[in-house]
């Protein structure tokens, strides 16, 4: 348990309101997982908002580009401007707004720390109003920060690339989904089912990344 009086407990912490943090809060809703999203901006999908120009389009098929549980309108095009995107996404937070879904904004994230002793996330956000460093703790932690940011990338070793050297790809993906099961457990009581295939066969035939 946490036990600091300032320290604020969930289930899940998702960093960021991007699209991405967006769906996985309706996903971890309709499944009643409490959770909460800390957003550095004053708004949900900035990027979209402010930092892209004004005649950007989709370079992939809307088809593909679709948050979950509501379409794009038939009279869409296939590559989408910039400007229906965004009245798609005003749309879909006023759908999803009787889940309760409502971002902690101006919230930068300054550190993610796991505790092996807890089992749960310490995660260190400054508010930019107050300017006081909050403390939250969660079991799990989704960073949904969108691959435009300045990353952070710590150093491991990547285990399964160093398998796929000496082993064929066949047997590197079922040592996977093995090894998934063992660290993560059963993930359908969280609405999440695992593809029939190993990650690396469904990244090289679909061209997307599985969760396994």
């Amino acid at each position: 348990m946490c036990v600091s009086a300032r320290m604020q407990e969930q289930v899940a912490i998702i960093v960021g309101s991007s699209t991405s943090g967006l769906a996985i809060a309706v996903c971890l809703s309709q499944q009643s997982i409490p959770y909460i999203i800390l957003e550095r901006e004053d708004c949900i999908v900035s990027l979209w908002k402010k930092y892209s120009y004004d005649r950007l389009h989709f370079h992939l098929g809307k088809q593909f580009c679709e948050l979950p549980h509501v379409s794009f309108p038939s009279s869409y095009p296939t590559y989408m401007p910039k400007k229906l995107f965004i009245q798609y996404l005003v749309d879909y937070v006023l759908y999803v707004s009787h889940f309760n879904i409502g971002p902690m904004y101006q919230r930068t994230v300054e550190s993610a720390e796991y505790s092996e002793a807890s089992k749960k996330w310490l995660v260190k956000a400054r508010n930019a109003s107050s300017g006081e460093v909050e403390i939250y703790c969660a079991k799990f932690l989704v960073v949904a920060t969108g691959e435009a940011t300045n990353p952070y990338t710590p150093e491991m070793v990547d285990l399964a690339k160093i398998m796929l050297k000496y082993f064929k790809l066949s047997l590197v993906d079922s040592l996977t989904v093995m090894l998934s099961k063992l660290v993560y457990g059963d993930l359908t009581k969280y609405g999440i089912r695992r593809p029939t295939e190993g990650p690396f066969y469904t990244k090289i035939q679909y061209g997307k990344y599985p969760v396994h």
